[in-house]
């Protein structure tokens, strides 16, 4: 809709009206947790695999104890009363965000292969 497009032009302006007013941020994190994902070489790959499939592996057991439970029951979300979804929408985020990592996974092994 044109309403949902104009709200990503908006984010869109942030960000860039962010880097502008820091541009220091194209060439340092906001959060040093980041600083090693800036070298390649440092990034713990193996361990970092294993970690993301056992968080997959969490996950899958949490949808199967969904299984019977009323989806449209409101829940809390992080920022606690302020927020509250859907457990279906929850999900729904979780799967799109999912799908999302998936893909740049796909598009990472594609670059990878074709620099092999």
């Amino acid at each position: 809709s044109l309403e949902a497009f104009q709200g990503r032009l908006r984010w869109h302006c942030h960000f860039m009206q962010r880097l502008e007013d820091a541009p220091g941020l194209e060439r340092r994190n906001l959060h040093r947790g980041y600083d090693p994902l800036r070298d390649p070489e440092q990034i713990p790959v193996a361990a970092t695999l294993q970690r993301y499939k056992a968080q997959l592996d969490r996950m899958l057991r949490l949808l199967e104890r969904c299984e019977g439970i009323d989806l449209h029951a409101r829940s809390n979300t992080l920022l606690g009363p302020l927020l509250r979804l859907r457990m279906g929408d929850m999900w729904s985020y979780l799967v799109a965000h999912t799908d999302r990592h998936l893909e740049q996974g796909r598009r990472a092994l594609e670059m990878a292969r074709d620099a092999g």
